[in-house]
């Protein structure tokens, strides 16, 4: 939303609108309500309709179907229209909770705390700088929780995108690679 109800105390407007987004950041809809009048299909309030409504622009694609457009600028500027999706792609975090759960599986998320006791087979040099790496993959990913207000929840899941969770998942992924790579087992 634009604006607020408590915006007319503020402002003394004579009208405020609201905006409602897609998944796409596109306003899809918009509700004015205006102040001190008996209704609202005054001639006067024509342009404030055409300002929203000038922004979209269908195509009929000859085969039953349309594509429909948005452009910020109301087709002014060009090359800035957006192909309206109808909805928003699939995400698929499987990778994701894979590369989370194998990390998890090494990597205490409650305690912080690298789990050394799984690798007694293995140098006490190189289980040290396994914990270097994985305590180093744990903060990151912490880190990016944290960035984006997941750190409670403790890890991603499908809201949150699929470039995000690519992120995620190759950073994990690294960060197990680099931890196996460093063991070595005691002779």
């Amino acid at each position: 939303m634009d604006g607020t109800l408590a915006d007319w105390a503020t402002n003394h407007a004579r009208y405020r609108s609201f905006n409602w987004y897609n998944w796409q950041d596109i306003p899809m809809m918009e509700y004015t309500m205006s102040l001190y009048n008996a209704h609202n299909n005054l001639q006067g309030y024509g342009p404030i309709m055409w300002d929203f409504m000038k922004c979209y622009s269908v195509v009929d694609n000859g085969d039953g179907t349309v594509t429909r457009y948005y452009s910020p600028s109301g087709f002014k500027v060009a090359g800035d229209e957006i192909v309206i999706e109808k909805e928003a792609p699939t995400v698929d975090a499987t990778a994701y909770y894979a590369a989370h759960d194998e990390f998890c599986s090494y990597y205490d998320t409650e305690t912080w705390r690298f789990k050394k006791e799984l690798f007694t087979a293995y140098t006490d040099a190189s289980v040290s700088f396994a914990e270097t790496i994985m305590n180093a993959v744990g903060g990151a990913h912490a880190a990016l929780l944290a960035q984006h207000g997941k750190l409670e929840a403790g890890r991603f899941d499908e809201s949150d995108g699929q470039e995000l969770l690519d992120q995620a998942a190759a950073m994990l992924n690294a960060g197990i690679n680099a931890m196996k790579a460093v063991l070595i087992r005691k002779p």
